[in-house]
């Protein structure tokens, strides 16, 4: 499935060559590949509310977010995802959401989705999984889990709202100081994608 950034299935040869030179995180290389996304690099991070209006979602983040849109592949097919990204002196940062066909959410349990989704995510970036959280976020199936890369730490927010999926992905070093960040920007992490589905129909 997508992680559209960190599970669009390169292997992990390529993800060096194109971080070496731009994603560097405290000295350590991460390996996740954003293709042809140039940052502005903030410096000690000035966290602001950032709203999708179109995305039905609201996050915490570094501003000024850089937005991209591409098409991934996914077990349903080809998607496209819209995606905001940051990087500060010790944080990546992503944040999106794409919708899948309707009789594929029809047929693919909530559940389902959000395994193959981590899994996805845990096998392109040749990491480990060391937790997982199942939990409702905002009434919606939803999971938190932290994959360790080498010296990086993944941490990973996944939601489900009827076709639409949601991620979010804080990338730092290992550490609990790290932990407390990302924890901040993705607990503020809130969806309200049902609403804006309902008006657009």
């Amino acid at each position: 499935m997508a992680g559209w950034l960190f599970s669009n299935g390169q292997g992990s040869a390529t993800t060096r060559k194109m971080l070496t030179a731009q994603m560097v995180i405290v000295g350590v290389v991460v390996l996740i590949v954003f293709v042809g996304v140039k940052f502005q690099r903030s410096g000690q991070a000035r966290l602001s509310e950032y709203t999708s209006a179109d995305g039905g979602y609201r996050i915490l983040f570094p501003m000024p977010p850089v937005e991209t849109c591409r098409l991934v592949d996914t077990d349903a097919g080809k998607i496209r995802f819209y995606t905001i990204q940051q990087r500060t002196d010790d944080l990546l940062c992503m944040a999106g959401y794409g919708d899948y066909p309707m009789d594929y959410i029809e047929t693919a349990p909530a559940e389902s989705i959000l395994d193959s989704m981590r899994d996805r995510i845990v096998q392109s970036n040749a990491g480990t999984l060391e937790s997982e959280t199942r939990y409702l976020l905002e009434g919606l199936p939803a999971r938190r889990f932290l994959i360790h890369v080498d010296q990086a730490a993944l941490h990973v927010l996944l939601a489900l709202c009827e076709t639409r999926q949601y991620q979010a992905v804080i990338v730092t070093s290992q550490g609990e100081s790290h932990n407390r960040r990302a924890d901040e920007l993705l607990q503020s992490m809130r969806i309200f994608s049902s609403d804006v589905q309902r008006e657009k129909r």
